[in-house]
């Protein structure tokens, strides 16, 4: 954790612009959404009582909250 304290690369997500979603505990110490900036397209989730894991710690609601957000997702137009 100490290595991560120096990586920030928060500024390169502003260049990013496909439908995503951040899921995140609202016990989350490591990256709590607040540190995240407003991005195009993004969704944002927190799943109380859980921490930093969501997948791990909360599976049935990191399940649902996934599995919703891929039901709306389009699929890429290739050129």
């Amino acid at each position: 954790l100490l290595a991560m304290r120096g990586f920030d690369r928060r500024a390169a997500l502003a260049e990013l612009h496909p439908p995503t979603l951040l899921v995140s505990g609202d016990l989350d110490r490591v990256a709590p959404l607040s540190a995240w900036p407003a991005l195009a397209r993004t969704r944002l989730a927190r799943l109380p009582g859980v921490g930093h894991l969501p997948n791990l710690e909360a599976p049935d609601a990191f399940d649902a909250l996934l599995l919703d957000f891929l039901s709306e997702a389009r699929p890429p137009v290739w050129h």
